[in-house]
């Protein structure tokens, strides 16, 4: 007992006299582990080595920082020490300090000039990012460790000399240092981290000439592995085995091998390329030369002459790439150009073709800057995107036998003025001409049978144009944006018109299109704002989603006798429309179709559905008397001039006897569907007189469509389908949705599980939004089954309402306010197993907090 005693009393002084160790070590050390020390000027902490500077809290502007504090050695400034000092403009880092830490001088945007001594060794991660006042700096000669994004975005620094012994550049080290012209790499540097998430040296784009130390050894694709660095090398930096050229003695001249009997010979001092001798050139030259790889990066100012004989072939790709290329004499003989030839060479403001030529290949001229070109007779495709973003181009003459455009051949020719197409040509390929905002004038041959897609969409500057008489269709886009369009005549062959045609043809006022018609696609003419008269022929059956949408000058419009729907937004933001025909057979009109129309009247016939969608919006409607065939409206509103000026619809006009004209069997089927009651043994019941008529099952199915209006007398109900399920063909249920009370003064509603229409069952599985908004009498309400959502506000304000009885165990939501302002006392049963769920479903939707919610 007593020896483990000692051991405890042996162990516990043991402890303390490690502690009191510990304790002294630290008061003799000064360690700070916790706060910076601050004093009038700098922020520092002290450590082993010495004092690491933190921050500076001193008002001048020009600072040095000082090589001792407190009789200590200062050997390093910390990460973020000057993090976004903005307001200084010269710092002096004294001698012994060994490293700079990560941002210590970032977001120093006044800062011109910064001397490192030969000490510092380390220089971290973003350290000068964003000193964009920077103009010059000295690496010290000792540094072997310069991180990521050192000097990111110092966009005044114009040269910088990195020292021996740093053998990598890391990630956007030099990144958007827009004015840098000259740079030298050592001899040790061995890797460029150059990906595609890290662009070492992207945004250098004045950036003429790196030196390559002598002894250097990296491999030329490594430092030439990012498109946007832009250098030449000086033949000394590599001998010519390693280079693959030969070199004059002064060091000015390239000449390098690019077929059997050809030479490159590349001429600094005359800024020339030359290509010498005979023959063929080697078809991947663009590949295979060191000359054009470094040429292709960035070089500026320079042309190109051929002497060479028996030449035909340009290879693809040759001189992509080759920004500084000013000028090219090609010889004659050559037949073919090849794909991409002189792509980007955005220099090129002068080239002459040889008539011999017969093929270019495509995008052979893409982004060059000459104003003006011939092309050859011979030629008999202008191939995909051959001048396509050659800004400078103004204007181009095709030679007649061309018969194809290809897609994209002269896009984004911002510059071009005008066009000369031939009489031979049968083709414009897509997006053609897409975005000539100067194109004023073409004029397209009657020859050309297909105009595809977005062939002239944004040429904001075309005041007119022709179609065709050999094209069928207005294609998808073709003069989208065309916001200088003010006319346009469409000729008889047009079938139709397809989506976005004249989208946003803001100065399109007027437009004639063809009898022989039959289609408008979807947003056609949306945001012509100022169309103010078209007339759709008779012809047309389908009129798409948003055709005329934003047509805010077009103050009326009739729609044909073969349209069966108005679909979303048909109409939506037409603020001056006044007034709209629309016949019987319209038997569906989206709740869209006219939003934003304040001011329109509906036109149509007495018990039709475009009464009943008046009468449930809250739309002025006026009987309209039509032609008993249903096909045409009535004679005396008919106009035959084809005149553009005159195709302005005609006010509708209202026979004040129409509302006693008889409706017949033959009429319904336009009609009969949303405007009345169907009953299970086939019988249509008109909502207006109740006049029944007897119509086969067959016919009143095949009428039956999404988004229709049904009325239900048996059930007091007005419903709208919201699916439709066939089997082999024919329609064997669906869905619809509660919309209101028959009668909006009933006293009980009871929303039943199904309901039939034309003797096919719908399941009742939605309540919609204000179902029983006005009903104030009614006192009692019954949730079928099958319901799974009830729209907002869907017994809002019903003050009478005392009980709701909900049978339905799948009810997935309630909007907002469903049962805001029911009687306060109401009672409200639910299903056992759903009380917990929908009585917090149900007090989140408004009910009273008196209401009882029970099972």
């Amino acid at each position: 007992m007593i020896k483990k005693n000692n051991r405890i009393v042996i162990l516990f002084y043991s402890m303390v006299c490690v502690f009191v160790a510990i304790i002294f070590s630290l008061i003799l050390n000064k360690t700070v582990f916790a706060e910076d020390i601050d004093n009038e000027i700098w922020k520092y902490i002290v450590n082993d080595d010495g004092i690491s500077i933190t921050g500076y809290v001193g008002t001048e502007n020009d600072i040095v920082i000082p090589d001792i504090i407190d009789e200590k050695n200062v050997v390093s400034i910390g990460d973020y020490a000057f993090f976004e000092c903005t307001e200084l403009t010269s710092i002096t880092i004294p001698e012994g300090i060994t490293s700079i830490g990560e941002s210590a001088f970032q977001g120093c945007s006044s800062l011109i000039t910064i001397t490192i001594p030969e000490s510092v060794s380390t220089i971290g991660g973003s350290a000068f990012k964003n000193c964009i006042s920077l103009e010059s700096i000295k690496l010290p000669d000792e540094l072997l460790s310069l991180e990521s994004r050192a000097f990111y975005n110092c966009k005044s620094l114009k040269s910088i000399e990195i020292p021996e012994g740093i053998k990598t550049i890391y990630a956007r080290t030099f990144s958007f240092c827009t004015s840098m012209e000259y740079m030298k790499f050592p001899s040790t540097l061995s890797q460029i981290n150059d990906d595609d998430m890290y662009v070492t040296f992207d945004g250098l784009q004045n950036l003429l000439y790196i030196e390559l130390a002598e002894g250097f050894n990296g491999e030329l694709p490594t430092i030439t592995q990012n498109k946007r660095i832009y250098y030449f090398i000086k033949c000394s930096a590599k001998t010519a085995e390693e280079n693959n050229l030969v070199c004059t003695s002064d060091n000015n001249i390239f000449t390098e091998k690019i077929g059997e009997d050809i030479s490159l010979i590349f001429d600094i001092d005359k800024m020339e390329m030359k290509i010498s001798g005979a023959g063929e050139i080697d078809p991947d030259v663009r590949y295979n030369s060191e000359i054009l790889k470094i040429l292709d990066l960035k070089f500026r100012y320079y042309n190109a002459v051929f002497e060479v004989t028996d030449l035909t072939i340009i290879p693809d790709d040759m001189f992509g790439g080759c920004y500084g290329l000013t000028s090219v004499e090609l010889p004659e003989g050559l037949i073919h150009i090849g794909n991409n030839a002189f792509w980007c060479c955005v220099s090129l403001n002068s080239i002459t073709i040889p008539q011999s030529v017969k093929t270019i290949g495509f995008g052979a001229f893409q982004q060059c800057c000459f104003s003006s070109i011939t092309i050859p007779e011979g030629i008999k495709t202008i191939e995909a995107g051959l001048f396509a973003f050659n800004r400078s181009l103004k204007s181009i003459k095709i030679p007649e036998g061309v018969n194809i455009i290809e897609e994209d051949a002269f896009e984004d020719c911002e510059s071009l003025t005008s066009v000369t197409l031939p009489e031979s040509l049968r083709l414009i390929s897509k997006d053609t001409f897409s975005n000539c905002f100067s194109l004023t004038n073409i004029v397209i041959p009657d020859g050309v049978i297909i105009i595809e897609d977005y062939a002239f969409e944004n040429c904001i500057s075309l005041t007119s144009i022709n179609i065709p008489k050999g094209e069928t269709t207005i294609r998808y886009a073709i003069f989208s944006g065309c916001t200088g369009l003010k006319k346009i005549i469409i000729p008889d062959n047009i079938l139709s018109i397809d989506d976005r045609a004249f989208e946003g043809c803001t100065n399109l006022t007027c437009i004639a299109i063809p009898d022989g018609l039959k289609s408008i696609g979807f947003h056609a003419f949306i945001d012509c704002k100022s169309l103010k008269c078209i007339k759709i022929p008779q012809g047309v059956s389908s009129i798409g989603e948003g055709a005329f949408s934003g047509c805010s000058a077009l103050t009326s419009i009739s729609i044909p006798a073969l349209v069966t729907e108005l679909k979303n937004q048909a109409f939506m933001d037409c603020f001056n429309l006044e007034s709209i025909i629309i016949p019987p057979s319209v038997t569906i009109i989206d709740a869209g179709a006219f939003d934003n129309c304040d001011k329109v009247k509906i036109y149509g016939a007495l018990g039709s559905f475009a009464e009943y969608f008046a009468s449930e919006n809250d739309i002025p409607f006026v009987v309209y008397l039509f032609e008993t065939d249903n096909t045409t409206e009535n004679t005396e509103n008919k106009e035959e001039n084809n005149d553009i000026n005159d195709n302005i619809p005609n006010e509708p006009q209202i026979n004040p006897d129409s509302s006693q004209k008889t409706q017949t069997d033959s009429d319904l089927p336009q009609f009969e569907d949303g405007v009345g009651t169907v009953s299970e043994d086939g019988m249509f019941i008109t909502d207006k007189d109740g006049t029944k008529y007897s119509i086969s099952e067959r016919l009143i199915k095949g009428q039956l469509r999404k988004n229709m209006f049904i009325v239900d007398k048996e059930s007091e109900g007005k419903y709208k389908i919201t699916r439709i399920t066939k089997k082999n063909g024919r329609i064997t249920g669906g869905k619809v949705s509660y919309q209101k009370p028959y009668n909006t003064n009933c006293k009980a509603v009871n929303i039943k599980a199904t309901i039939k229409i034309a003797g096919v069952t719908f399941k009742i599985t939605s309540i919609s939004n204000n179902a029983f908004k006005g009903c104030s009498n009614i006192s009692k309400v019954t949730i079928g089954k099958n319901i799974t959502q009830i729209g907002k506000k869907a017994c809002f304000g019903c003050s009478n309402l005392k009980v709701v009885t909900i049978k339905s165990n799948s009810i997935k939501k309630i909007g907002g306010k469903a049962f805001e302002g029911i009687n306060k006392k109401a009672k409200i049963k639910v299903p056992k197993k759903k009380l917990k769920e929908y009585k917090k479903m149900i007090k989140k939707a408004g009910a009273p907090n008196n209401a009882k919610i029970t099972r």
